[in-house]
Formats: structure tokens, sequence, C-alpha cells
């Protein structure tokens, strides 16, 4: 019945989101471990860790969005395909 459907909803973007924290904090954790090398202070890897969340969130809100609207995540990165691919001076 629905309220199956609503739990399994639930259940599902609780694993995304404890995921995604998982994976953040290994990144916090790669970085703690490398700023304890001589060679960080000559190469930064916090910009490169920072872009990595971002897009890991990104990634992530897709796939909350998906199961929110009950759509493929394909139908979400088409439209943003479709929306990108749209010169800067369109309005729709």
């Amino acid at each position: 019945p629905q309220y199956i459907q609503i739990t399994q909803s639930i259940a599902n973007i609780y694993m995304l989101i404890v995921g995604a924290a998982v994976v953040s904090a290994l990144l916090n954790g790669v970085h703690s471990i490398y700023t304890t090398y001589d060679v960080s202070q000559r190469v930064p890897i916090r910009g490169f860790l920072q872009v990595l969340r971002v897009l890991l969130f990104f990634v992530v809100g897709i796939f909350v969005l998906s199961v929110l609207m009950q759509e493929s995540p394909k139908f979400f990165l088409g439209g943003l395909g479709f929306m990108l691919s749209l010169p800067q001076n369109v309005a729709i």
C-alpha cells in the first residue's frame, strides 16, 4: 500500500544522505592525513577535495529528487542537459 512506498522512499533518501556524509567524512580524513606530509605545503589539495564534495552533493541531490518525484535520474540529467544546451540569451 501507500505507507510502504512512503517508508521506502524515506529510507532511500536517508541512505543517500548518510552515504554522502560518509564520503564527505572520508574526504575530510584524506585531507587530514595529507596535511601531515611535507608535500602538502607545496601542493594543496583542499580545493580539489571541495570540488569533489560539491559534485558529490549535486549527484546525491539529483538522486534524492528522483526518489521524491519517482522518476529516473536520467529524466533530471536530460533536463539539465537541455537547459545547458540553450544559448544564454534565449528565455524559456
